[in-house]
């Protein structure tokens, strides 16, 4: 006979107090608690690579400004373009043809932004939207 008393391979876990079967809604909760600190670490992952690139596109800004004896702005319509060719130029056709508005007014604004300093807001706001919240007990007493 098997250790799950003749049900399977699996055991059905149980608690430590009286040996009787644990409800399955802790391992529940358990199991909610690990993928979201593993969603958690996946976007402060992706906010530290944004975060990263934006430094150096930064670096990147300064050593041609240098080179060029003036100001270099990398926008971001030229760094998603270098990036993403096919798929900018697709954007761009799609939204001019559904909505010429919004592509003339917020989203040509939007790409003119600099690269670097998008890239770092995008980052930092990524890290900032993954901290754990904590709870009003959890605050030092000072």
């Amino acid at each position: 006979m098997d250790a799950g008393g003749g049900k399977g391979n699996v055991a059905a876990p149980r608690s430590r107090l009286h040996g009787q079967t644990a409800p399955p809604i802790l391992f529940m909760s358990l199991r909610i608690g690990v993928e979201t600190a593993m969603l958690r670490l996946l976007i402060r992952f992706l906010g530290l690579l944004l975060l990263a690139g934006g430094f150096a596109a930064l670096i990147v800004d300064g050593t041609r400004s240098l080179a060029g004896d003036g100001l270099h702005v990398t926008p971001l319509s030229e760094g998603a373009a270098d990036l993403f060719p096919a798929q900018m130029k697709a954007f761009r056709i799609a939204l001019e043809e559904k909505a010429p508005q919004i592509w003339a007014s917020i989203v040509f604004a939007l790409l003119l932004a600099p690269l670097s300093l998008t890239l770092t807001g995008l980052g930092g706001l990524l890290i900032a939207l993954s901290r754990k919240r904590r709870r009003a007990i959890d605050y030092p007493l000072r």
